[in-house]
């Protein structure tokens, strides 16, 4: 599981703490008064594990906490140097586990919201994001999927009358799925689909989002 590993506890002003496995990005702005809403960023098998990097604070330097976690287990090949998030259905489980370690290790140096949790990612990060979600959407309050790839878990396990009016944003950047917008969809979730000609205009998508789907947080 990762660890967080900070000097001095005390000191938000860097954009990033660097854990092991794991990275977290503290906004500028930080103050422990408040409950923050949270991206848990899962890093794609086939990235360079920056991609949370490349959005935040690009989509806002302010009121979000992001954590970044790289994928758990071993990759199958040299196309995943990081590691990967599924070799077989049942990791969504220990996907789950390794999202909820992280979250209570945050949670022990930054004041964040337990309502307000989002799971993000690319490709298979998406994709396992988006089935942690299905499985327990009590948990999260949405979905942000860039170019999610990958079959989804099996549907027995998915809490479909929680699921209707959840908020998802699905981006289609370097590939066009439709199978995975049609599948959130079918689930009855609050869909947002963007196909943006720049990451400027994703960034400014994701962080109007964010927004929309946190009625009573400042702006972001």
């Amino acid at each position: 599981m990762p660890t967080m590993r900070q000097s001095n506890p005390e000191d938000r002003s860097a954009a990033w703490i660097e854990g092991i496995g794991t990275s977290v990005f503290v906004p500028s702005s930080y103050t422990p008064s408040y409950s923050y809403p949270v991206v848990v960023w899962l890093e794609s098998s086939s990235g360079d594990g920056q991609e949370a990097r490349d959005w935040f604070p690009r989509v806002s330097d302010r009121n979000v906490v992001v954590i970044s976690l790289q994928p758990p287990l071993v990759g199958e090949s040299e196309d995943q140097p990081l590691g990967t998030w599924r070799t077989r259905p049942d990791n969504v489980w220990e996907a789950m586990d390794y999202v909820e370690k992280s979250l209570a290790e945050v949670q022990d140096i930054l004041s964040i919201h337990p309502e307000r949790i989002f799971l993000a990612g690319r490709e298979d990060g998406a994709a396992m994001a988006a089935d942690l979600v299905c499985i327990h959407p009590h948990q999260f309050a949405g979905i942000l999927a860039i170019d999610p790839a990958g079959p989804w878990a099996d549907q027995s396990l998915t809490d479909w009358r929680a699921l209707p009016g959840k908020p998802a944003f699905h981006a289609s950047i370097s590939s066009e799925d439709p199978a995975w917008l049609a599948h959130l969809e079918r689930l009855g979730m609050s869909v947002q689909h963007v196909t943006p000609v720049s990451k400027a205009e994703l960034a400014a998508e994701i962080g109007r989002w964010i927004l929309s789907s946190i009625p009573t947080a400042a702006g972001l």
